[in-house]
C-alpha cells in the first residue's frame, strides 16, 4: 500500500494511506465538517492518521498546562490536508 508522506509546518512528520480521501466515510466526515459541524474534526483526525499518529499528534501541539488545544489539531489536520491535495509530500511505497 502506498503511503503519502510530509511533514506539518510546525514540524509534526505524517504518513498517511495515498488513498485516505477515495472513501465514502472520510468523504462523509470531510462533508460534515464543511456543513458546519466543527465537532466531526474528532472523528477526521484518526480516520486519517490512526490512532498511533493521532496520539503523537495531540502530544506534538500538547501545551505546558497539559491541554491540547482544539485549534491547533484543526490547524495541523488543515495543513496536513493541504500537503496531501497540492501535491507536496512524496510517495513511500508502504
Amino acid at each position: 500500500m502506498d503511503k503519502v508522506t510530509g511533514t506539518t509546518k510546525t514540524g509534526f512528520p505524517f504518513e498517511i494511506d495515498k488513498d485516505v480521501f477515495d472513501d465514502w466515510d472520510t468523504m462523509d466526515i470531510v462533508r460534515r465538517i464543511h456543513g458546519g459541524d466543527s465537532f466531526a474534526i474528532f472523528d477526521l483526525i484518526p480516520r486519517i492518521l490512526g490512532q498511533d499518529q493521532t496520539e503523537k499528534l495531540k502530544e506534538h501541539v500538547r501545551e505546558e498546562s497539559g491541554r491540547v488545544p482544539v485549534s491547533k489539531m484543526n490547524e495541523e489536520v488543515m495543513d496536513i490536508m493541504a500537503a496531501f491535495n497540492k501535491g507536496n509530500s512524496s510517495s513511500s511505497p508502504g
